[in-house]
């Protein structure tokens, strides 16, 4: 049952601890840890499979999958930590676990060991998201949060404005074991930001007992609120159809489309769009809500994914023009439906921020990486496969926000429950 603004009136935020902008590209960069890991690989991913012995370009996806799904698993830890030993102890565990997975990486002399060490280098940055979401709502709730989240999104998007990029800079000139140091050091100056300059934000008074009785019990209150469920749930699928695309992304281009150098920025021109999104989505969030934005952003996502799926059906195939403006206006409508979702999930669970935290990020890339994993591998040399993902993903997300909504969409207000 929603309840109105004037039932319960909001508690005065306390705000951020460290000075807004560092604040908010400290946990942009955070958060970008993992966008770094991922979309610095890709230039060089159907390389570093041929170079291990890996003949099939579709295997090469599981460079992929071997670091999102361990990324999933290690928030269910680093979420009762967080709650329990704070915020800032769980990011330094956690950026010291990336650094050491990130340069194990360096050293594989085989896709199994690459496999592993990818995925040492996932289960460290699950703290990222934990604790940096928790972070956020320690400091901020409702509107406000979505408002934050949605300047720290932009942040977080410069990475893969300039990672593909970067990448292939890095393996033109040293090799694919460049890639990998890079994103060591880059998790060992997290780990120095954070020790030098974020205090705690969990206060003593809320923090959670490490006990199976006290784990379980949060667990169940996150799971157990209908609302907050079918939103992380709705955010799972949707990141779904997301990591099809970037799981396929270097067959798209590099095979189909055979863009070659200019393949960094032709997949950074989606990341832009969601950069501009989630700016507009800061501004916007406040006026009009986070339910009517992302509702709205979903029903275009939809929309889009199916004239373009038709266009290939009915043309044989759509040209590189078509296929990038359109997976970039689909992007755009990522920017507002990921933060605003992620939002909703979180607002009714402020006792329990880290562990909601945990739990979604376990239930949202889990499910995001087994479905992104689904859809990469049924590439057949065409988009058919991936268009077909959108579409499936897009209306089981609608589903889930339909259960939560009891049926209404587009609504303003339903933020406060």
């Amino acid at each position: 049952m929603h309840q109105s603004p004037d039932s319960q009136p909001p508690k005065k935020d306390p705000g951020a601890p460290i000075p807004y902008t560092e604040f908010v590209s400290l946990c942009g960069a955070m958060m970008a840890s993992t966008a770094l890991a991922i979309d610095i690989v890709l230039p060089a991913m159907l390389i570093i499979g041929l170079a291990l012995g890996m003949a099939d370009p579709n295997s090469a996806q599981w460079i992929i999958t071997a670091y999102v799904v361990p990324y999933a698993a290690g928030q269910l830890l680093f979420g009762p930590l967080s709650d329990r030993y704070g915020r800032r102890f769980s990011m330094l565990l956690g950026m010291m676990i990336y650094a050491l997975g990130s340069f194990a990486t360096v050293f594989a002399t085989g896709f199994t060991m690459l496999l592993i060490a990818r995925g040492l280098a996932g289960f460290g940055a699950a703290s990222s998201r934990v604790a940096t979401i928790a972070t956020v709502r320690d400091c901020y709730s409702g509107r406000n949060m979505a408002s934050v989240m949605s300047i720290i999104m932009m942040v977080f998007m410069l990475v893969p404005l300039i990672a593909p990029l970067l990448g292939q800079i890095l393996n033109d000139l040293v090799g694919w074991q460049a890639i990998f140091a890079f994103m060591g050091l880059f998790g060992l100056s997290l780990f120095a930001w954070v020790a030098l300059r974020l205090p705690e934000t969990l206060q003593e008074e809320n923090r959670q007992p490490l006990t199976y009785i006290g784990v379980s019990g949060a667990f169940r209150t996150v799971i157990s609120n209908k609302p907050s469920l079918c939103y992380a749930l709705a955010t799972a699928i949707f990141f779904g159809s997301l990591f099809g695309f970037i799981n396929s992304a270097p067959q798209i281009y590099l095979g189909i489309y055979d863009t070659g150098a200019w393949f960094p920025i032709a997949f950074s021109l989606g990341a832009a769009f969601i950069a501009f999104a989630s700016l507009l989505n800061s501004r916007l969030v406040q006026r009009l809500g986070m339910s009517r934005l992302s509702h709205i952003a979903l029903m275009v996502f939809i929309t889009i994914a199916a004239l373009l799926a038709a266009a290939a059906w009915t043309f044989e195939g759509v040209n590189v023009f078509v296929f990038t403006i359109g997976i970039s206006m689909m992007l755009f409508c990522f920017g507002f439906i990921g933060t605003n979702f992620n939002a909703l999930a979180m607002e009714p669970l402020g006792a329990q921020a880290g562990m909601a935290s945990a739990v979604f990020g376990f239930l949202q890339m889990g499910i995001a990486g087994v479905v992104g994993a689904a859809i990469g591998q049924m590439f057949d040399g065409t988009i058919i496969p991936l268009m077909s993902g959108y579409i499936i993903c897009g209306f089981i997300s609608l589903g889930f926000v339909l259960l939560a909504e009891s049926g209404k969409l587009f609504g303003v207000g339903e933020e406060y429950r």
